[in-house]
């Protein structure tokens, strides 16, 4: 198989925010991931476990007060970190496209989503920007939406699906080579949810997209995408290819989600954790290997055979590889 190119690569990156004693709260620590061109990889985690502002860190967006403490990140192999804020900017539409969880909040309210089609295609495609409205029109075609009506209508005027579906034809705008969708069907009904699923599929083959997809739901994860990484209290704790993953996976939280999203309806397989522990692993005191190390610090994310890694030292020194 002839190796793709690398889009997106964070190496040990770690994300804080300042806390009352004038410390840093570490809330991802030493996170390392890689997405090739025409990849699709699935970000699993409970809410609060760092999936978002690991997918933030890649498009310079970690809310303030928050920053990247440590490591590194690179797009399209050049260093982002010292980029100034221009070059920032043109990434997050020419190379990355971002699709957020609350697509109300990341819509203007007071812009028509029209007009928010047409500063993408005039920001990032200068040339076409006279034929905004022809490119809108066939991007809201591809979603599924109906261009006349939708190009005049502001984001209230929509419902939830069509808000989402409008964030991806505005994320496709400027003719990205990696989508991330956070979270893309966390507050749409059944139904709803298949036809997202669907587009998503459907314009990742047609256009040959990257998509790093971003859920707490393991059925929309797996139906998607070809790798999987489970993150816990702010670290990965899991890689694999999304089939060896389903049958066998290895970290002791990961048996969990699996065994929860087997037992659950589709819209219940959510990933559930608890707290984390003082030091050392976060899933210490509910693990069935835990052992006195364990608790004290945390231990390396070890490679386990071909695409698969584990943070468990129990689990790796297992492992047939």
């Amino acid at each position: 198989m002839t190796p793709r190119h690398v889009i997106a690569r964070l190496i040990d990156v770690s994300i804080g925010f300042p806390s009352n004693d004038g410390t840093v709260d570490t809330v991802v620590d030493r996170v390392s991931l890689t997405i090739q061109a025409g990849e699709r990889v699935g970000l699993i985690g409970a809410s609060g476990s760092g999936k978002s502002l690991t997918a933030l860190s890649l498009l310079g967006l970690v809310p303030p007060p928050g920053a990247i403490v440590g490591g590194s990140i690179k797009i399209q192999g050049t260093g982002i970190l010292s980029d100034s804020d221009s070059n920032k900017r043109r990434l997050r539409g020419a190379t990355i496209g971002m699709v957020f969880q609350e697509a109300e909040s990341a819509l203007n309210p007071v812009l028509t989503i029209g007009t928010h089609l047409k500063e993408m295609v005039r920001r990032h495609r200068p040339n076409e920007g006279p034929q905004w409205r022809e490119i809108a029109v066939e991007l809201l075609k591809k979603v599924d939406l109906e261009p006349t009506r939708i190009l005049k209508s502001h984001p209230h005027r929509l419902s939830g699906g069509q808000r989402q579906r409008a964030l991806l034809a505005i994320a496709l705008a400027a003719e990205p080579d990696l989508v991330i969708a956070d979270e893309p069907t966390s507050s749409l009904d059944v139904l709803t949810q298949a036809r997202m699923l669907g587009l998503l599929d459907r314009l990742c083959r047609e256009h040959g997209l990257a998509l790093l997809l971003i859920s707490h739901d393991l059925g929309v994860v797996s139906s998607l995408v070809e790798r999987v990484i489970v993150m816990l209290a702010g670290t990965i704790v899991e890689e694999a290819p999304i089939n060896d993953f389903l049958d066998t996976p290895l970290h002791p939280y990961s048996q969990s989600v699996v065994a929860t999203a087997q037992q659950a309806s589709p819209s219940e397989t959510r990933a559930t954790t608890s707290r984390p522990a003082q030091s050392g692993c976060a899933f210490a005191n509910q693990c069935p290997l835990c052992i006195p190390e364990c608790k004290q610090s945390l231990p390396d994310l070890t490679t386990v055979g071909a695409g698969r890694a584990v943070r468990c030292p129990i689990v790796a020194t297992g492992v047939d590889q």
